[in-house]
């Protein structure tokens, strides 16, 4: 029959159009402290849709698969043994994820949509390359990228360290601790175990270092709580320091420091001056060579001082006696953290006539007091002996002996010095006067005279400096103003091996100028001291000495 045609058909697993993929799961930002670990999770489905063109009810098949890969930092991810696995899964897990190193790491998962071979009905599966049904229409698909922020821990570095004061002294605590990723820590100090707030006693309660004292004598603990918003192991504590309360006492401390020199010499020493003077043992400190001195400083309170002092004496030859020096007390009463500044030098040589060297004692930037060296014995005749605190010095004796240094009243001090004769520079940089000279009334210094800095001023709540400027790093941050460098303290007369010497003073003693005795250097006082006793001569010995003890 014209027009009459036949129709067969055969089920296969062939659709003419791919799926449409879309997540139902997707991986959401997270937060994790540090060593933990992380889980994300995606979920994909493949949805056909019918062409409209197709009969009503014809059957869809979904033969193919949807196919995972996990994207870290915007690169495809690989499973690493012990720190990520599952990266072609929709199932992604991240080890031991640490702070800063992996903090703000990003995530996302693709999906794609794999096709099946081309199959009968019967299972027959199509050589080739034919497939049953055609690629996703929307992929790749990718969900939002995601964050991982890992957060910081805290850990403590330095720990607070014991401490002794007396009744309502300060002491200080510090700690120092940090975040691994350097954010703002946040401390609050503790005295046995209850929070600490800022007052009269305490200072620096939310800082790293405390300042705190007491009133009541026995001992508590000090703790500093540190603490993060974010840090997952915050707060965490500091150990306990000790502080331990004790009766008020007179204490001074001692730095032997070298003004050549970055360092201290030795570490600080410090004294209790009640109970030397209970014992009787007073603080003896002696002669310095070169450009070092002591530094004596009251920490807990204003102590009122007895101090001796006594500068050396000439040297002897020839059967000839070097003069005395000069020796005197006084007291005087050192306001807290203010320095006190102690020299007293070796003779010069004998090439030099071996005058005895000054005594001297300043208050931060000026002189306090002196005591004059011993004259230097000449080949005919004897030194004489140094002069104590206000005393001109004695002259030698002999053919031609040296004077001794002139007396100035208290409180009358030149600011400016003068080398032996007036002249260019110390007998060990050609000055070869026999004309003793003076010393500085304030210290100059060769630093601070470079940056301008007035002789008498003080230079403030710091540490000491050497003569060329760099503090020196162990000395302690007190009210300073001496100034090391030029003081012009070498200034007796110059003798030589036959004429003796003029021995150093405020003023200088003048040297022989015919075989005799050196004259003595004179000693000065501020006027701002109590003068016990003052003598001419008193100490045999060519080393210089101070006694410290607790005034009645």
């Amino acid at each position: 029959m014209i027009g009459l045609a036949f129709y067969n058909s055969h089920n296969t697993t062939l659709d003419l159009n791919g799926p449409f993929l879309r997540f139902t799961e997707s991986p959401e930002s997270v937060t994790v402290d540090t060593g933990d670990s992380v889980t994300l999770t995606g979920l994909a489905v493949e949805e056909f849709k019918h062409n409209p063109s197709t009969i009503p009810g014809e059957r869809v098949t979904n033969t193919g698969s949807i196919e995972y890969q996990w994207y870290i930092d915007g690169a495809i991810a690989e499973d690493i043994s012990g720190k990520i696995s599952g990266s072609q899964t929709r199932i992604l897990t991240i080890q031991d994820l640490q702070n800063p190193s992996e903090t703000g790491k990003t995530a996302f998962l693709r999906a794609t949509y794999t096709e099946s071979a081309y199959q009968s009905e019967e299972g027959a599966i199509t050589a080739g390359i034919a497939r049953s049904t055609g690629k996703a229409s929307n992929q790749p698909l990718d969900t939002s990228e995601i964050t991982i922020t890992v957060n910081p821990t805290i850990s403590i570095t330095t720990q607070p360290a014991d401490a002794t004061a007396g009744q309502g002294k300060s002491a200080t605590f510090s700690v120092t601790a940090s975040s691994s990723d350097n954010s703002d820590i946040l401390y609050r100090w503790h005295q046995d175990g209850v929070a600490l707030v800022d007052g009269d006693r305490v200072s620096g309660a939310t800082t790293p270092t405390l300042t705190f004292s007491s009133a009541t004598i026995g001992t508590t603990i000090l703790t500093c709580v540190i603490s993060h918003p974010t840090a997952g192991n915050s707060p965490i504590t500091s150990d306990g320091a000790t502080f331990t309360i004790v009766e008020s006492r007179d204490l001074i401390r001692v730095e032997e420091l070298d003004y050549a020199l970055t360092q201290s010499i030795v570490p600080v020493v410090e004294y209790n001056l009640f109970d030397r003077k209970e014992s009787g043992n007073p603080v003896r400190l002696e002669k310095l060579p070169g450009a070092k001195s002591f530094n004596v400083h009251a920490p807990e309170k204003d102590v009122k001082l007895q101090i001796t002092i006594a500068a050396p004496a000439g040297a002897s030859r020839h059967g000839r006696t070097g003069g005395e020096g000069g020796v005197s007390t006084f007291t005087f009463t050192l306001p807290q953290n203010d320095e006190l500044i102690l020299k007293v030098g070796p003779n010069y040589p004998d090439g030099n006539g071996s005058g005895g060297a000054v005594a001297i004692i300043y208050y931060k930037a000026s002189v306090l007091v002196t005591c004059g060296g011993g004259g230097g014995a000449g080949v005919n005749g004897n030194g004489g002996d140094g002069g104590g605190i206000g005393l001109a010095g004695g002259a030698g004796s002999g053919p031609s002996p040296g004077a001794g240094g002139i007396r100035f009243d208290d409180g009358t001090a030149p600011l400016d010095g003068e080398w032996q004769g007036n002249g260019a520079g110390p007998p060990q940089i050609g000055n070869r006067s026999p004309i003793g000279g003076r010393v500085s009334g304030c210290t100059i210094g060769g630093y601070y005279r470079r940056i301008g800095w007035p002789p008498c001023d003080d230079v403030g709540v710091v540490k000491a400096r050497t003569a060329a400027g760099p503090e020196i790093e162990d000395s302690e941050i007190i009210l300073r103003g001496y100034k090391s460098g030029l003081a012009y303290r070498n200034n007796g007369g110059v003798g030589s091996s036959d004429n003796g010497g003029g021995a150093a003073g405020y003023t200088g003693g003048n040297a022989s100028t015919n075989r005799g005795g050196g004259g003595g250097g004179s000693g000065y006082s501020s006027g701002i001291v109590e003068v016990l006793s003052t003598r001419l001569g008193g100490n045999p010995s060519t080393d210089g000495y101070f006694d410290i003890s607790l005034a009645d």
